[in-house]
């Protein structure tokens, strides 16, 4: 049995945990790249050894999602793509 690790203390509400050490190489990463306009974006899809690929990569775009917003969504897509815009208070259509 492996120990825990230890995860940052701080999250915000709809965020997620990373551990130290993978919030050491994110900071790197943007420190590399010298701009602080950048967020990171976690995808989950289904595939890989546990049935689920995560991906993470940054992005410049900023999500202004009021509560009441309508989100248009494929008919035909992974639960999870809905319920990320239900938490923010939008509306997936």
């Amino acid at each position: 049995m492996t120990s825990p690790t230890t995860q940052s203390q701080e999250t915000a509400a709809t965020g997620i945990l990373l551990t130290d050490v993978a919030a050491g190489k994110v900071k790197a990463l943007l420190e590399q790249e010298g701009r602080d306009d950048l967020r990171l974006r976690v995808a989950v899809q289904p595939g890989g050894c546990s049935g689920l690929r995560y991906q993470l990569f940054f992005d410049e775009r900023q999500l202004d999602l009021q509560p009441g917003d309508e989100v248009i969504l494929p008919s035909f897509t992974f639960c999870s793509t809905a319920n990320a815009y239900a938490l923010r208070g939008a509306i997936p259509v």
